[in-house]
């Protein structure tokens, strides 16, 4: 069985690895906020149901990213509890 210390030092480690990927999908979203302008201007005055359509997705996928950080930051809470009740 693990010491005490050890497990701190485990969830901290665990919450560093979580704090990378929640940069990496803000990064992420980031892109995407260039991609659904580049297709915006791209498609000025066209009117595409397709351009629509692909910049709806986009829009999925930034709120999906924004669900995942926030579940990224609710994980990190409850570990960083559990450690300091221990």
């Amino acid at each position: 069985m693990a010491s005490i210390s050890e497990v701190k030092s485990a969830i901290a480690r665990a919450n560093e690895q979580a704090g990378q990927g929640a940069q990496g999908l803000a990064q992420a979203s980031a892109k995407l906020d260039e991609a659904m302008s580049m297709l915006s201007k791209a498609a000025e005055g066209a009117g595409n149901e397709l351009i629509t359509q692909a910049r709806a997705a986009l829009g999925k996928a930034k709120s999906s990213i924004a669900d995942a950080r926030k579940a990224i930051a609710h994980s990190q809470d409850s570990a960083q509890r559990y450690a300091k009740s221990i």
